[in-house]
């Protein structure tokens, strides 16, 4: 048996008995009562005598045992992690002992590895409360830790709303902000990680701009940490992004003379229609415009496809100036005492 631990002896031998327990270096040291309930706290082997009267008979039984070292087990205080987060459990007991961690109350796939050593490491994501169990020589001893997760320690996740971009924009993402710190510790600096990597221009900031030049639906994850302790949170976004317009313009007839005019007109391809079409100088929206500029001049023209996609372009009308009497001879096939910009002379 092992030392420090109790163990009831008794022999009811009928009434009108009386009993004289002996026990060697036990506690009690002896005992009148049918049953006696005795412990030795040395290791070594110890004599035990009982001494039975009835009727004016005696009769004696004597015994021995023996009691082994003592064993203990110790699993340390209580500890609080982070949600996510993982520690070591160091237990302790007797050099040369077995040592054995279960889960008694929550999270019962936390053990990571160590289980039957004296250390273990867990990674609980509720409150767990874990059990050493210590064994030598036939004597068990067990003792109770419990690991509470406090989401408080966890800073706080943003990665912001899901969002459609164009191909070959630059924008901005991540939420607003993108890291909280933890309730716990407020003034704790973050650090950042967006993976993949794939178009942004620093994977390590809390808002990075992000550029993709093909058609699809891209998935990103931030992980959000704190500086002080590693605690974190994560969160992730998705974006769609969608194919650009191009546009094509055109001037007809390209070059005019002053006073006359001509048909600019815009084709869209790709992107999603339908399209809009935007003119500068005033000229307004649609596919097609007709000017009448009093110089050369150069329009351009946005689409617009329905996932507000654009392209621009340019395009040119050129104006030439008529000639000035006195320069030019020319031939008046009209009559009307006019020159024209097309008209032929001498000079």
């Amino acid at each position: 048996m092992c030392s420090g631990t109790s163990t009831v002896y008794c022999c009811p031998a009928g009434a009108g008995s009386t009993y004289v327990w002996t026990f060697q270096n036990g506690t009690p040291a002896s005992s009148n009562s049918p049953s006696a309930t005795v412990e030795w706290s040395t290791p070594g082997e110890y004599g035990i005598t009982l001494t039975v009267v009835r009727n004016g008979c005696l009769s004696t039984y004597e015994t021995s045992i023996i009691i082994t070292q003592s064993v203990f087990a110790a699993s340390g205080p209580d500890k609080e992690i982070c949600q996510g987060g993982n520690t070591l459990i160091q237990g302790s007991g007797p050099l040369g002992a077995n040592f054995s961690w279960t889960v008694i109350a929550g999270d019962p796939t936390s053990i990571d590895n160590g289980q039957f050593s004296s250390g273990v490491s867990v990674s609980p994501t509720v409150t767990t409360t874990y059990r050493l169990t210590v064994t030598q020589n036939g004597c068990t001893r067990i003792d109770d830790i419990t690991v509470v997760v406090n989401v408080n320690y966890n800073p706080i996740a943003d990665a912001g709303n899901n969002q459609a971009f164009c191909a070959e924009g630059t924008y901005l993402i991540g939420g607003n902000p993108t890291g909280t710190p933890p309730p716990a510790t407020p003034n704790a600096p973050l650090g950042y990680i967006w993976s993949p990597s794939t178009g942004l221009n620093i994977a390590t900031i809390a808002n990075p701009t992000i550029t993709l030049n093909n058609q699809g639906v891209y998935n990103y994850q931030v992980i959000v940490f704190s500086l002080l302790t590693g605690c974190a949170d994560t969160a992730t976004v998705s974006y769609t992004v969608n194919p650009r317009p191009t546009v094509t313009a055109s001037a007809s007839p390209s070059t005019i003379c002053i006073n006359e005019s001509s048909t600019l007109t815009a084709v869209g391809s790709g992107g999603t229609q339908p399209y809009t079409f935007n003119w500068s100088n005033g000229l307004g929206s649609g596919a097609s415009k007709t000017v009448s500029p009093l110089a050369t001049t150069t329009y351009t023209v946005t689409i617009t496809d329905v996932n507000g996609c654009t392209a621009s372009t340019n395009v040119t009308v050129t104006v030439e100036a008529k000639a000035k009497v006195g320069n030019f001879v020319w031939h008046d096939t009209n009559g009307n005492g006019k020159t024209g910009c097309r008209r032929t002379g001498l000079k």
